[in-house]
């Protein structure tokens, strides 16, 4: 998420193809880059600022586990974690926040465990979920001249590991698709309103039958998946997470990190599966960290926005060094002053109503 958008950011002077294949318990390893048409200087500049505004508009403090995740992005580092020394079930990112709990699959049932109140309340709302989904399918002719990418397959680099038969219709990618929001304004409400879903992605997503989805890494560990399955073939489709494959339930949510390995399948020869595919920010990030990753999400949606926190901070420095400069100044006045008035100088008074 965060990652992909950094590394192919022109603005941000990240084109880079990273190689790293290892098999360690727990480690950082450096991966290869190849750095296209942009100089190594003005790479470290273009993250240097973006760094400096974040500093200056968050609190190093505050962020200091987003500044480290970035500056790991930025040297290329990959995150890596076999816990059962397994490496087809290892734990992989590049996007890496440090001490979240990282699980295959989240326990949302455990009610002691904060930050997923959200997906049970959602499971209660699952059936005017689903109905508004196959009403929408039930006329997919009128939905598809009418809907934003209904029913489009995976882009970019996770194509492959996708493949062509796994398909979306998204109704926010960090924003809400106002085109899409207003086919589904049931789902929509319950999502934003009713249960107050701490969303960062949110599409329906359909995989057709007896095809499924080849084991990768999405490779950011501070985004988590829940998927309410809506509409599957039970006990003929599954998610295999870091090593533990689970089936889909009707009504039922699963959680998991796809820092993960992890892949699919729909064993069935002729029913699609359809599930409400949610992805959203790690509960155990603070809220001032959200704010930082969110306008990093911003700045390489809209690169003129560093532009604009670039010239605040500059004429807030001057600003700074004015006041500062008359500050200095203040006191030496003063000390002119006492000077001539021990020589027994005076000033004289100005001129004004009842001067002769």
């Amino acid at each position: 998420v965060f990652s992909i958008g950094i590394q192919n950011d022109s603005r941000l002077n990240q084109k880079s193809v990273k190689c790293c294949a290892v098999h360690v318990s727990k480690t950082y390893v450096s991966s290869r880059r190849c750095i296209s048409n942009v100089s190594m200087n003005a790479q470290q500049e273009s993250g240097s600022v973006l760094e400096q505004t974040l500093i200056h508009k968050f609190g190093q403090h505050n962020i200091s586990r987003v500044l480290d995740s970035y500056n790991r992005i930025q040297r290329g580092d990959i995150y890596i974690n076999t816990p059962d020394n397994n490496n087809d079930h290892r734990q992989e990112a590049h996007s890496f926040i440090e001490s979240l709990t990282a699980l295959p699959f989240h326990d949302i049932s455990n009610e002691s465990i904060p930050g997923y109140n959200w997906t049970r309340q959602l499971e209660s709302h699952w059936t005017t979920i689903r109905d508004e989904l196959q009403r929408a399918y039930s006329t997919s002719g009128r939905i598809s001249k009418t809907g934003n990418n209904v029913w489009v397959p995976a882009v970019r680099d996770e194509a492959l590991d996708y493949g062509p038969n796994w398909r979306t219709l998204v109704l926010q990618d960090r924003e809400w698709d106002p085109v899409n929001a207003k086919l589904f304004p049931k789902t929509v409400k319950i999502l934003k309103h009713t249960v107050q879903c701490p969303s960062v992605e949110v599409f329906f997503a359909k995989q057709a039958p007896n095809t499924g989805i080849k084991s990768h890494s999405d490779g950011c560990n501070f985004i988590l998946t829940a998927h309410l399955a809506l509409d599957v073939p039970e006990n003929e489709c599954w998610i295999e997470v870091g090593g533990i494959r689970k089936h889909w339930k009707n009504g039922k949510m699963l959680v998991f990190d796809t820092s993960f390995m992890h892949s699919t399948m729909n064993e069935s020869m002729s029913e699609d599966r359809y599930v409400l595919l949610i992805r959203f920010w790690h509960p155990e990030l603070k809220k001032v960290e959200i704010d930082a990753l969110q306008f990093i999400f911003n700045v390489l949606d809209n690169p003129e926005l560093l532009d604009q926190h670039v010239e605040t901070m500059k004429r807030e420095k001057e600003s700074k060094q004015a006041m500062q400069s008359l500050d200095n100044e203040t006191p030496n006045r003063s000390a002119r002053r006492a000077a001539k008035r021990s020589k027994g100088t005076t000033r004289s008074n100005p001129m004004g109503f009842g001067a002769k």
